[in-house]
């Protein structure tokens, strides 16, 4: 059926441009609709597209996502921040400055022809983001109306400016305290102030919306835990492409067995407690007022709890091991949010004996950081209320910020299996480099300054 309502149908030739943006909303009472792009002719001289990229913009609306035949991290860096000599810039929430903001658009981007719409040889990539700032800071309270209202997360009544725009202002700012202590205006080239900052800062995860973990049995069979997501979640229950896809991809988890017999149970946090349970460098609130002097710090509130009355437990469509196979358990209650819902701290998992070697379990289930960035009273944040996140990396380790400790180990696990046990940690892949999100890294400005001190 075509629904012309809902399709792209400029004429590329007479505009002359090789993209189109237009919105494509499904129509009334119809919650899906499925993409078809397919080749209209062949060009008579030169090769033909070979690559196509298809991006939605929904920057986390409700009704905006795919619901199948998708990848993490896709790029979506467009536009100045993908400009020749330019810095683009990654956000990280001032309020818990660990992992880059869930809408920070992902590179790197590939260049296919020049400024005069000829073909290069070879594409050209470039690595953006360069680097990352924090974003979510107060702007003065006669903004709030353009702006953004006030965050939940500090006890002031001024707005508080989020998002990439709001992050590339702070990136500027620390360049202008380099070049002071370099020597003022000129003093360094823009080369050498992108080399300096991408060389200044924290070591953050080389391997984002991605975890994993491996063991094995003393009897050599061997578990890998993997986690591919991005840290949205579904509206409801089953549903599909709704606010993104981390929550509502079935597929997300993956548990693959390796060996003799059978793999018999793994379970998620066996010890029960929020050391044990990922989100390492995460906590309630970066921010506390003391009379009246402002102090942004890091907080220890690790942990990720279940929430299956949120998200049941769900087997997807790739995994090998049937749900009739599996037999979920939930334990160890865990403080209950504002809203009242269930959480465990500890997911267990038991199966029959179909889940033998080479067979992998993929499958998600309702999960959340313990504690959200939330304030009550002055100085007094709110325990147990959760922020629903389903981004792989917070199952793994992390960095702390501003100290810029190293945690390796995220989730731990166990299990058992036909012929013995096992034990293992989630981890990330963390370290200096660059990222598709993040680019280098958060800058460490302080760093960067004594680096360019005379």
């Amino acid at each position: 059926q075509y629904l012309p309502t809902s399709s792209l149908t400029s004429n590329n030739f007479a505009t002359n441009e090789p993209i189109e943006l237009n919105y494509t909303n499904p129509p009334s009472g119809q919650k899906q609709v499925q993409y078809v792009i397919a080749r209209a002719n062949v060009p008579a001289t030169g090769p033909g597209a070979t690559h196509v990229r298809y991006s939605l913009p929904g920057n986390g609306l409700s009704g905006y996502g795919p619901a199948e035949y998708f990848a993490y991290n896709t790029v979506t860096t467009g536009g100045h921040a993908m400009a020749e000599g330019s810095n683009g810039t990654a956000a990280y929430s001032v309020f818990r400055p660990s992992l880059p903001e869930t809408f920070t658009s992902p590179g790197p981007v590939r260049i296919y022809f020049d400024d005069q719409g000829n073909r290069l040889p070879l594409p050209t990539v470039r690595r953006q983001p360069r680097v990352a700032t924090a974003d979510a800071a107060n702007v003065s309270s006669n903004m709030n109306g353009y702006f953004a209202g006030d965050a939940s997360s500090d006890y002031d009544s001024d707005g508080n400016f989020s998002g990439t725009s709001a992050a590339g202002p702070h990136a500027a700012a620390i360049a202008a305290l380099v070049l002071e202590a370099h020597g003022g205006h000129h003093s360094l080239t823009p080369t050498q102030m992108t080399t300096l900052l991408e060389h200044s800062t924290f070591a953050h995860d080389l391997d984002p919306s991605y975890a994993s973990g491996f063991a094995r049995t003393s009897t050599g069979e061997t578990i890998t835990v993997t986690i591919a997501s991005d840290g949205s979640g579904p509206s409801a229950a089953g549903s599909i492409g709704v606010t993104g896809t981390g929550g509502a991809d079935a597929n997300s988890i993956t548990v693959k067995y390796t060996g003799s017999g059978n793999l018999n149970s793994i379970t998620f946090n066996p010890q029960g407690d929020a050391a044990d349970g990922g989100n390492v460098s995460g906590g309630s609130s970066g921010y506390q007022d003391s009379a009246s002097q402002i102090t942004y710090f890091e907080n220890n509130s690790p942990g990720i709890v279940f929430a299956p009355v949120q998200l049941p437990l769900t087997v997807g469509s790739a995994s090998t091991v049937l749900s009739g196979s599996v037999t979920p358990t939930f334990s160890n209650l865990a403080p209950a949010p504002s809203n009242g819902t269930t959480q465990y701290w500890t997911m267990g998992l038991g199966f029959d004996a179909s889940f033998t070697t080479g067979n992998a379990l993929r499958f998600t289930v309702g999960r959340a950081v313990q504690h959200s960035s939330a304030v009550g009273t002055l100085n007094a944040p709110i325990n147990g209320t959760t922020s629903t996140s389903y981004l792989g990396d917070l199952l793994g380790g992390g960095v702390t910020l501003p100290r810029g400790s190293i945690n390796l180990n995220g989730m731990s696990f166990s299990g058992t299996t036909a012929a013995g046990t096992f034990t293992g940690v989630i981890r990330n892949r963390l370290g200096s480099g660059y990222s598709p999100v993040d680019g280098y890294g958060f800058i460490n400005a302080q760093q960067a300054v004594l680096q360019a001190a005379p």
